[in-house]
C-alpha cells in the first residue's frame, strides 16, 4: 500500500502479546472532545508473522458508566476502517513524525454528540489475516466536553 496514515502516537496501540487469548485489552486511548475526529490505531505486526492483513473491522458501543452518558447509535462513530503497512506516526512530545511500517488496523473516529459527555466507548478491531487468523484488540476512549487543537 502505497498511501500512508498520519496518527498521532497517543491513537496508536502496539498490541505485543503473542496470541495469548482470542483478544487482548489494551490500554485506553487519549479522551476524544465532542464533535472531535481522529485516526486510531493497532498494530498487530507483532502478531502476524509472515501473514497481512486482508481486511479490518471496527465496531463501538458506549458504556455511561454513572454519568447518565447516552448515544442513540456508537456504531456510527467510526467513520470508516482500514488496513496499512505503513503509518506516520506523529510524538505527542515534539510534533516528529517517523514513517513505521508493519501490519496495522486503523479506523476513524470521532463526531461523539454532547449527550455522551463523560461515557467510554468501547472500541473493538477485528483484523482477518491473510493465513484465516482473526487478531482482536479491544480498548476504550473517553468522550470530553471541549475542542483539542489540531496539530496537523
Amino acid at each position: 500500500m502505497d498511501n500512508v496514515t498520519n496518527i498521532s502516537a497517543a491513537r496508536l496501540h502496539i498490541v505485543t502479546g503473542p496470541l495469548t487469548a482470542p483478544e487482548v485489552q489494551a490500554d485506553a486511548y487519549d479522551p476524544l472532545p465532542v464533535g472531535g475526529v481522529d485516526a486510531f490505531g493497532c498494530d498487530f505486526t507483532a502478531d502476524s508473522g509472515s501473514a497481512v492483513i486482508a481486511s479490518t473491522t471496527w465496531t463501538a458501543s458506549l458504556d455511561p458508566g454513572s454519568t447518565g452518558a447516552s448515544d442513540p447509535d456508537p456504531q456510527s462513530r467510526i467513520l470508516g476502517s482500514w488496513a496499512a503497512e505503513k503509518v506516520d506516526v506523529r510524538s505527542t512530545i515534539d510534533g516528529t513524525i517517523s514513517t513505521i511500517s508493519g501490519q496495522f488496523s486503523i479506523a476513524m473516529i470521532g463526531n461523539f454528540p454532547e449527550s455522551a459527555v463523560g461515557g467510554t466507548y468501547r472500541l473493538v478491531a477485528s483484523a482477518s489475516l491473510t493465513d484465516t487468523r482473526v487478531l482482536v484488540a479491544v480498548t476504550d476512549v473517553l468522550c470530553v466536553a471541549g475542542w483539542i487543537k489540531s496539530d496537523a
